[in-house]
């Protein structure tokens, strides 16, 4: 939920995911160039990775945006408004829903090695699953 934009994000397995009653789906775009890239991370316990993602990425062309909230971040994906976010140093209890809120409406989140996103895992990347590989493939570079 999130009262100050008056949204109310659901998903439900198998159901698909919902913002304000609407279904909600990511976007279809194939090409990194101008679409959003939505950077949050611990920059106490992850500073360095958290620029690499930023300087990566940009260097693709994505434009950057650092909202300061992982679950914010990740359901702009989902509702196709970003195309890529990272969250690096997460608590699962940030992450749980939105991830779910990803998968739902048509995208992937994985660890940063492409493994299925659990709740132990530390680092998250969220795309609409077209790139996703790319987006892998760029953060590893």
């Amino acid at each position: 939920a999130f009262p100050i934009l008056r949204e109310l994000l659901i998903a439900e397995r198998g159901k698909g995911a919902h913002r304000s009653g609407v279904p909600i789906h990511v976007s279809q775009s194939t090409n990194l160039q101008g679409e959003f890239f939505l950077s949050d991370g611990n920059m106490r316990n992850a500073k360095a990775t958290v620029m690499q993602d930023i300087s990566r990425l940009s260097e693709k062309g994505c434009r950057i945006r650092i909202l300061g909230n992982a679950a914010l971040s990740m359901t702009r994906v989902a509702s196709g408004e970003g195309l890529v976010a990272t969250n690096r140093s997460v608590n699962p209890w940030d992450v749980a829903a939105p991830c779910l809120i990803v998968e739902e409406a048509g995208g992937r989140v994985t660890d940063e090695t492409g493994k299925k996103w659990s709740a132990s895992a530390k680092e998250l990347v969220a795309t609409n699953g077209v790139v996703h590989d790319e987006v892998l493939n760029i953060l590893r570079e």
